[in-house]
């Protein structure tokens, strides 16, 4: 792909349209490489609990890779959460969540060294059901990640969340260099 995109360049006769699908191209197998071969999901080996949990379910539904098995909350409580423990405190700065039927609309994403106080890093709702969303704060250390569920989707009464991801995703700001 590299090879192909920089004949393009090149080519004094390449357009801008060229030019244009070469840069999509690399784009696009730039992609296809971090979603295969770099998993930044510190929330995969993780331990999860929650709240309560509904008959059969369990929250390690949310963290096994799966977006087809869920973890779903007991009926009708308030102060629902998920939780993640990573066993050791790292940087996290961005939180992934794909919802099942039953989302919140509403939620917290909070942060805590001891699993005792929690710190708000964020705040966010889903968009749907079987929709997904991310919530990105500044980086900060936590061992235990929590995800409180603060409101139900019109007509329910738990919350199905089908992966629960964690990342510390980092910038990378280039430093482009005028070649000539």
């Amino acid at each position: 792909d590299i090879a192909q995109a920089q004949q393009v360049v090149d080519d004094p006769a390449a357009t801008e349209a060229d030019v244009s699908a070469a840069l999509q191209s690399l784009y696009t197998a730039y992609q296809a490489f971090l979603a295969s071969a770099v998993n930044l999901n510190l929330a995969q080996h993780a331990t999860l609990t929650a709240s309560s949990s509904a008959p059969g379910s369990s929250p390690s539904a949310a963290n096994d890779g799966d977006a087809g098995t869920v973890w779903t909350s007991g009926s009708g409580g308030a102060g629902e959460w998920l939780q993640a423990d990573l066993g050791t405190a790292q940087p996290v700065n961005d939180v992934l969540v794909d919802w099942g039927q039953n989302y919140s609309p509403d939620y917290t994403v909070q942060l805590s060294a001891d699993g005792q106080t929690f710190t708000t890093v964020g705040e966010n709702g889903a968009p749907g059901s079987g929709g997904s969303s991310r919530t990105k704060f500044p980086t900060a250390t936590a061992r235990y990640l929590r995800l409180a569920l603060n409101g139900y989707a019109p007509g329910s009464t738990s919350f199905d969340v089908g992966e629960f991801q964690i990342r510390d995703d980092r910038a990378v700001t280039p430093t482009p260099h005028l070649v000539r």
